[in-house]
């Protein structure tokens, strides 16, 4: 029960990164095309081709690396869900082991059980003959 909750916080984790990781991409693109809004009002037309090549690249390199990093998060998530479901059938085994043992010392308890009791009984019937056999 531990793997299964520590591996469902690290899937939080890499969540939660991948969220914060796109929210800073963003306000980067945001910031950047707000920068280069500023400058095309006061550059010339080259320049202007120039700034909308350079947003192109770092436009195509973000969406690379976010594409990069959905596919090992991805990954990430797969492994994680395939180490819980391991665990899930080792403990499963586990339970089913236990249940057999505790099926078996229950049936050697009873066994034990049974057979001091009938010794028991044997002693009380010869100690009870005994003492009719003396007042007779």
């Amino acid at each position: 029960a531990k793997e299964i909750m520590a591996l469902m916080t690290e899937i939080q984790k890499g969540n939660r990164n991948l969220q914060n990781i796109q929210k800073g991409h963003k306000k980067r693109v945001e910031k950047l095309r707000d920068d280069v809004v500023s400058t095309l009002a006061i550059e010339s037309n080259t320049n202007t081709k120039l700034l909308q090549s350079k947003i192109d690249s770092i436009l195509a390199e973000k969406d690379s690396e976010i594409i990069q990093l959905q596919s090992t998060a991805s990954r990430q998530i797969k492994s994680l869900q395939d180490s819980i479901k391991a665990t899930h059938t080792k403990l499963r085994h586990v339970q089913k082991q236990h249940e057999e043992e505790v099926k078996t010392l229950k049936g050697e308890y009873l066994s034990a059980l049974n057979s001091v009791e009938k010794n028991h009984l044997q002693v009380l019937r010869e100690k009870t003959d005994s003492i009719l056999a003396e007042k007779v």
